[in-house]
């Protein structure tokens, strides 16, 4: 049963984090999308696993709390190489001041669950395939079927079918490189965020995701084996390496169809901040359709895309670089923060803040 303000027809394209967030934040004030996933049901894979504060702040107090009672809530990250730690900074305390720590499965069904606990509900196995648009209505291909709608919002991520009937191409590049993760249990390592920067560009870091679970990012091909120190591994659950892009849209709507997520913007997965852009993408766009006020939305996200874009690309140079001066330059200063305490409250504070 589909039930619209304003007597509209609302279609979301894509199940994952950015859809459902969309989908629940309208469901609680008396809008019910259409939510279609092309999927044969709800995502079981992990890719994104860290909400940072700025994300939780953002969301229905009631959701924010039971994604923080559920995940793992982290105090520090640490910097190493392989002579030891050169910084640790401590997140601030408070509510919804540290990050936390979850397979994107688990977050997926909590949102999914709080949907569906206003009235919503997911339809798996229906295909979008295209969309033709006028300034007044929008005919959609859905399953070979065709049905009219108002409005169309697609999240269904990096490869999207709303985008590419939108005819906004998603601009930029892919790294030479290829990436690697590893989803597993251990037992004996430290339950916060650590980060090492190694000798020739690379890098590796794990986050915990559960009681002895953890996720862990390398850039290289073998992210267990880029660690500097011996794991006790219980359990790989999962390994794989991939293709790091950096890429956006130049508009996150054009007429009465939208972008949000990865269909809109994707970048390297340092800092962890995709699914949260995505998250925080839905968070304003479901606002503007409960305000009925869409203007300014593309710019104000793109904006936000390519500020998360210049700041993890900052951060792969800082962490990659081969440079002997950089590399001496960037742990000097790493100590140096380390020793100064009123700047690593700061550092600390700005890294959970973006």
């Amino acid at each position: 049963m589909l039930v619209i303000m304003n007597h509209k027809r609302i279609l979301i394209v894509g199940a994952g984090p950015a859809g459902l967030t969309t989908a629940l934040i309208m469901a609680r004030n008396g809008i019910l999308p259409q939510v279609i996933d092309k999927a044969d049901g709800p995502n079981q894979l992990s890719r994104a696993v860290g909400i940072f504060p700025k994300t939780l702040k953002q969301l229905p107090k009631e959701l924010a709390d039971r994604l923080t009672t559920y995940s793992e809530v982290f105090k520090k990250v640490r910097f190493h190489t392989n002579s030891g730690v050169m910084l640790e900074l401590i997140f601030p305390e408070g509510e919804y001041e540290q990050p936390c720590g979850y397979p994107q499965s688990k977050t997926e069904e909590i949102l999914r669950n709080d949907f569906e606990q206003h009235g919503g509900y997911v339809e798996y196995g229906v295909e979008f395939q295209r969309l033709i648009q006028n300034n007044s209505e929008i005919w959609v291909e859905l399953n070979d079927e065709r049905k009219n709608y108002d409005y169309v919002i697609g999240t269904d991520g990096v490869h999207s079918k709303v985008r590419e009937s939108i005819r906004q191409e998603h601009k930029g590049f892919t790294l030479k490189e290829k990436w690697s993760i590893a989803d597993f249990n251990a037992n004996g390592l430290d339950h916060n965020l650590n980060i090492w920067l190694l000798a020739g560009g690379n890098f590796a870091g794990y986050i915990p995701i559960g009681p002895d679970r953890y996720r862990l990012l390398a850039s290289t091909e073998d992210a267990l084996a880029t660690i500097p120190r011996k794991i006790d591994v219980i359990k790989i659950n999962k390994e794989s390496t991939f293709n790091v892009d950096v890429r956006r849209v130049d508009k996150f709507n054009v007429w009465n169809v939208f972008l949000a997520g990865d269909a809109a913007h994707v970048h390297t997965p340092l800092g962890g901040r995709g699914m949260n852009l995505a998250m925080q993408d839905a968070v304003e766009l479901a606002g503007r359709f409960i305000t009925n006020d869409f203007e300014g939305y593309s710019e104000s996200r793109h904006k936000q895309a390519v500020a998360i874009a210049y700041f993890t690309e900052r951060l792969r140079f800082f962490f990659s670089s081969k440079n002997w001066f950089v590399v001496a330059f960037r742990n000097t200063l790493l100590r140096v923060i380390n020793n100064t305490t009123f700047i690593k409250r700061r550092a600390a504070k700005s890294f959970v803040e973006i």
